[in-house]
């Protein structure tokens, strides 16, 4: 398991670990809340949940895809026992989506976002907060999930703000998107040569 560190807000610690597992083996998704996030074929969406083992399957059959399985399960949550736990759990899944589309749109990352609550940049306290080497589950859950899908450490930042608000991100994506396959594979490569790299949160595999 990973380290324990504290939320930006103070209100909450958490382990750092992300768990993941494919579709054919949801039923190994423990009964218990948590953030998920769905992928497959360049496709992203994510949730919250106070049951991982209904919820996930639900929602890979409304969303239509769903080939691997991102969770984080609330039992690696430390807070107070005065914390509404749903309400904490969809703030951290509200600032996971916005973290997921500041970080794709603003570095032309060629992914789609399927939600439609969150899909917005996150509020510029975020930046701050980064700034000063701060944690926060949601953004790092985010970071967890694109660099696990092989996205390069330079398009897997904050953005500038004020880019996001620019038509340089749309050309970007459409730049990347034709060679996106060149790009993962000589990351892939880089991280052989390399050794052993981790996002955020440790990504674990559901056996």
């Amino acid at each position: 398991m990973g380290d324990v560190v504290k939320n930006q807000d103070s209100s909450i610690s958490y382990e750092t670990s992300l768990f993941w597992l494919d579709k054919e083996n949801k039923n190994l998704l423990p009964k218990v809340g948590g953030i998920y996030v769905l992928w497959e074929d360049g496709r992203l969406y994510g949730g919250s949940t106070d049951n991982l083992f209904r919820r996930v399957p639900e929602s890979i059959r409304e969303q239509g895809f769903g080939k691997t399985i991102f969770y984080y399960p609330e039992k690696l949550l430390s807070y107070n026992g005065n914390i509404d736990l749903i309400a904490l759990l969809r703030r951290i899944e509200a600032q996971c989506i916005s973290a997921v589309f500041t970080i794709t749109c603003g570095n032309g990352v060629p992914f789609v976002l399927t939600n439609e609550q969150h899909a917005c940049p996150l509020q510029p306290s975020a930046w701050n907060m980064d700034e000063k080497g701060g944690h926060s589950l949601g953004i790092d859950i985010a970071h967890t999930v694109l660099h696990s899908l092989m996205v390069p450490k330079c398009l897997n930042l904050l953005p500038y703000y004020d880019l996001l608000f620019s038509e340089i991100p749309s050309k970007m994506r459409m730049e990347n998107a034709l060679r996106w396959n060149d790009i993962i594979t000589l990351e892939r490569d880089n991280r052989r040569k390399t050794g052993f790299q981790k996002g955020p949160l440790w990504c674990i595999k559901t056996d």
